[in-house]
Order: structure tokens, then sequence, then C-alpha cells
């Protein structure tokens, strides 16, 4: 009779244990799925950012490119006018020689001052204007 009671015994354990095992396995199997929909969402937020960093990466490339062809498209006229300037004011002063009197040399000398610094302000102020218009653009 204690053998079957041991018997007995043995299987109630068994059954119990085996109870647990399988609450065991469900929660853990719970646990494993709501892990994994936790990656997936993750996952799936990350790649969200990734496409948005990657459209403002070439967003922002596409703006360096635009800012380059003004500034060089900028640059290119400014030296144009530079020189053009330059030319008219040489213009201007063989055009004074030729008509000036030699009484009014200290004149002419005067005007020519004058104009040559009117050219370098002017000149100046430009390329103060171009470098303000560049510096908006990039900031």
């Amino acid at each position: 009779m204690r053998v079957f009671l041991s018997v007995l015994l043995f299987v109630s354990v068994s059954l119990l244990f085996a109870e647990n095992k399988q609450g065991d396995l469900l929660s853990c199997k719970q646990e494993l799925d709501l892990r994994d929909s936790i990656i997936v969402s993750n996952d799936s937020v990350f790649r969200l950012k990734e496409s948005f960093y990657k459209n403002e990466l070439q967003l922002e490339i596409e703006k360096k490119a635009n800012y380059e062809s003004s500034y060089n498209l900028m640059k290119k006229e400014y030296s144009d006018c530079s020189f053009s300037l330059l030319k008219a004011q040489e213009k201007a002063e063989i055009d004074n020689s030729t008509k000036a009197e030699p009484d009014s040399s200290t004149i002419e000398n005067q005007e020519s001052s004058v104009k040559r610094k009117i050219a370098f302000g002017a000149t100046f102020l430009s390329g103060m204007a171009i470098g303000a218009f560049l510096f908006s653009l990039f900031f």
C-alpha cells in the first residue's frame, strides 16, 4: 500500500509540475511575442527616421549646389562689373587728359582723384552688397 500511495503521490506531483511548465511556456511565448512586436515597431520607427534623414540630406545637398551656382554667378558678375568699371575709368582719364589744358592740370588731377575715389567706393560697396547677399543665402 505504501508503494501505491507513493506512486499516487509521485503522479500527482508530476501533474502539478507539468501544469506549471505549460503555464511557464505560455507566459514565455507571450513575452516573446510582445518582445517581437516591440522590435518590429521600433524597426519601423527607425526606418521612417532613416528615410526622413536621407531626404533631409538630399535637400541639403541640392541647396548647397544651388548656393554654389549662385555664388559662382555673383562672383563672375562682380568681376565683369569691376573690369568694366576699370575700363570706363581708364577711358575717362584718357579723354580728360586729351582735353585738358596745361593750366588746369591741378584741377584735372583733383577730378581724377575724386573719380578714382568714387570708383573705389562703388566697387567696395558693391563687393559688400554681394557679400551680404551671399551671407544671407548661407546663414
